[in-house]
């Protein structure tokens, strides 16, 4: 168990019986030990440049982090007391932290212009992360905090490929030097310290690229430049989206912020209803065609996660950005299957003949690929890992991309009594299933589920993310007046 594992068990158990008295005399000290990093981090988010950031300003923005912790866990643990419903104390603590940065973001860095690096390997994932000047190399926040994690769940659960796999590439880019060089395949940025007895191979799962030519194109770290004022700013977009998430859910926002952010946001998500709308309006004109049934139930599907979820949505779609806790495209794909489920039976158009689609894995639906079974154990975080053993591998160079994903959860059957515990799901995405804190870790389960190829460009996947992209262009030139760059890879 780690030190801060330890320690929020340690409140977890005793929160029946904490004073406020315990917040200030060991609570509050001993989750500012194991939040150093994430407060220098944070610091470094509202005062630094392209140096370090001086002692004084990570003191000055600590002081504020313990009244922004006094003040969130007076509401966690006394005034609302989310402990009772097995509410999670760390991701609560963190949230009010990115909201603390946030404000003082505001307060300080008006008219600051910005140019710094961000990781490479988090940004080929869509997320933009700043990062950390240490001892003359670069440190990646998320990709070190992802590595960790990863680390936990194979001494947990021992280590399988595809975990190894994300473990070694997240390892690599968690610490990693400035200098770099040019891939001769796919152009992106290696790092100079990922080099290894002269050879040089690309780190990026998507590469084959291997050299040990050390005069190899140098390559310019990765980097992002924005202002809060400056529209022309070419990272403003980018940074304003994390504002725009944050101001919705923030009330402690000045009032003026709150209305320019919650104005824009009014914009945004009746563009994007409206561009879902008519884009569901013209494949219906085309139902001539034989997957016109099952393209409007994906506009369906996008629909309904918009009504429910609007401020991800909008994030998802207008600002191109998810929260990495949120599995927006596995609950779309879910929403997605629930429709063709209760539409069923489908009748589809297929090499000029009608065909009656009554199962759910008929390969002519091009939904689930098959029913899985697998056994394993709830992880100390009350998930439980894939373990599926079928794997996809295709491709030009038939790769393998591992374990196939989740697609529909029928049962979760806990093996110590043989009884269902599928009732304690919370929710699941593509790669994990979260379940209730009433679930006991280490409790051996077996799952069954209908199963989807693990690409995003396979199947049913396809018309998702063809119909994300329909929509995202739509909308963008709607508010920019000009056509989505697309960055090529």
């Amino acid at each position: 168990m780690t030190e801060k594992e330890s320690i929020f068990e340690e409140i977890s158990s005793q929160a029946e019986i904490l004073t406020v008295e315990d917040l200030d005399s060991w609570v509050i000290p001993s989750i500012m030990t194991v939040y150093d990093r994430k407060l220098r981090y944070l610091a470094y988010k509202v005062y630094g440049d392209q140096n370090e950031v001086p002692d004084i300003a990570v003191a000055a923005f600590k002081e504020s982090a313990k009244e922004e912790l006094h003040t969130a866990l007076t509401t966690f643990l006394f005034k609302k007391e989310h402990w009772r419903n097995g509410r999670e104390l760390d991701p609560y603590l963190r949230l009010c932290l990115n909201r603390l940065c946030t404000r003082r973001s505001w307060e300080t860095n008006s008219v600051k212009i910005k140019n710094s690096p961000v990781c490479p390997l988090c940004r080929e994932g869509g997320r933009r992360e700043i990062l950390i000047p240490e001892q003359g190399m670069l440190r990646c926040n998320n990709c070190t905090e992802t590595a960790d994690r990863i680390a936990n769940d194979i001494k947990i659960n021992n280590a399988d490929t595809y975990l190894q796999c994300k473990y070694n590439i997240h390892s690599k880019f968690a610490l990693h030097s400035k200098k770099g060089f040019k891939c001769g395949d796919c152009s992106k940025f290696i790092p100079e310290s990922l080099v290894h007895n002269e050879k040089i191979t690309c780190p990026y799962d998507n590469c084959l690229f291997s050299s040990t030519d050390m005069n190899t194109d140098t390559c310019t770290h990765p980097t992002v430049t924005f202002s809060d004022k400056s529209a022309q700013s070419i990272g403003e977009h980018n940074n304003s989206k994390h504002k725009f998430v944050t101001a919705l859910t923030d009330s402690s926002a000045a009032a003026d912020i709150y209305l320019d952010v919650q104005s824009q946001f009014d914009n945004e998500i009746n563009t994007l209803a409206t561009v879902i709308s008519e884009q569901y309006e013209r494949v219906k004109r085309t139902n001539s065609k034989s997957t016109s049934t099952q393209k409007l139930l994906m506009y369906k599907a996008f629909q309904k996660m918009l009504k429910k979820y609007p401020i991800d949505m909008v994030s998802y779609l207008v600002h191109r950005d998810q929260k990495s806790d949120f599995p927006i495209q596995a609950r779309i794909f879910q929403t997605y299957a629930q429709l063709v489920e209760n539409h069923m039976p489908i009748t589809i158009t297929k090499r000029g003949e009608k065909i009656d689609i009554v199962d759910l894995t008929s390969p002519d639906l091009a939904l689930f690929n098959g029913l899985s079974e697998f056994e394993t154990k709830i992880r100390k975080n009350h998930t439980i890992p894939n373990k599926t053993k079928e794997e996809y591998i295709g491709g030009r160079n038939f790769k393998n991309y591992g374990p196939c994903f989740l697609g529909k959860i029928i049962d979760i059957v806990d093996l110590n009594t043989n009884e269902s515990i599928k009732d304690q799901m919370i929710e699941f995405s593509f790669s994990q299933i979260k379940m209730k804190n009433t679930v006991e870790p280490k409790t051996p389960v077996k799952v069954t589920h209908f199963r989807i190829l693990s690409h995003y460009e396979m199947d049913s996947l396809v018309f998702l993310q063809r119909t994300r992209r329909d929509i995202v262009d739509s909308v963008h030139f709607r508010l920019n007046n000009k056509k989505r760059e697309i960055r090529v890879k």
